[in-house]
């Protein structure tokens, strides 16, 4: 049996435990084990699948704990597993360390996702830190990274949670119409049209 068939096994066994939450965090650090100690090591994406798992079970701390010891032995993460490290690290409020990972990111010389900063971009507003969020906004932007509807959707519910919704209903009318500064154009989704109508109707609108 080749390296390449170990490897192509190893990556659908796993898919399939983790998409049917058949794994567990004991059976997770085993199969991390397993595979940091592979020759030649697994594709990222084995490791991917498994830090989803444990995002969806909500084992954040133990994902960045996974990863530090994944940098520990020398592998280097692609961009899909920064964006759960920088998600994670969101969940638990520890925005530092988000910001830390987006750099190291940066250096390596991938290019940020729409979902990397929707992570940031949401984060931020769970915090209450909007001007942050909305800064991020821009250079997402600058970065040439469009934006999509759970980018505004995002910022529109975070503007409504901290009385901003005048400024959110702004924004809105400016993106349906096209002529936002953002050079986007989308259709909001329900989560945007219900943050939307539970602002007004707190302001009594």
């Amino acid at each position: 049996m080749t390296a390449e068939t170990d490897r192509a096994r190893l990556h659908e066994f796993l898919h399939g435990k983790c998409k049917s939450s058949k794994i567990d965090l004991h059976k997770a650090f085993y199969f991390f084990d397993y595979m940091i100690h592979m020759q030649p090591t697994p594709l990222m994406s084995c490791f991917n699948i498994l830090f989803t798992a444990l995002v969806k079970n909500k084992h954040y701390g133990d994902v960045i704990s996974l990863h530090t010891r994944m940098n520990s032995v020398g592998l280097v993460p692609d961009l899909i597993t920064s964006n759960i490290l920088i998600n994670c690290c969101c969940k638990m409020s520890r925005f530092d360390d988000a910001f830390v990972v987006f750099g190291a990111l940066l250096r390596r010389g991938f290019n940020p996702s729409v979902v990397t900063f929707n992570c940031l971009i949401k984060g931020l507003c769970m915090e209450g830190r909007i001007m942050e969020a909305t800064r991020l906004l821009k250079k997402m932007i600058s970065f040439g990274c469009g934006p999509n509807v759970v980018t505004f959707a995002t910022l529109i519910h975070g503007l409504c949670r901290s009385d901003n919704t005048i400024v959110a209903l702004q924004l809105h009318e400016q993106v349906i119409n096209g002529n936002s500064k953002y050079s986007v154009t989308c259709t909001p989704n329900v989560v945007w049209y219900g943050s939307i109508i539970d602002g007004l109707s707190k302001m009594g609108l």
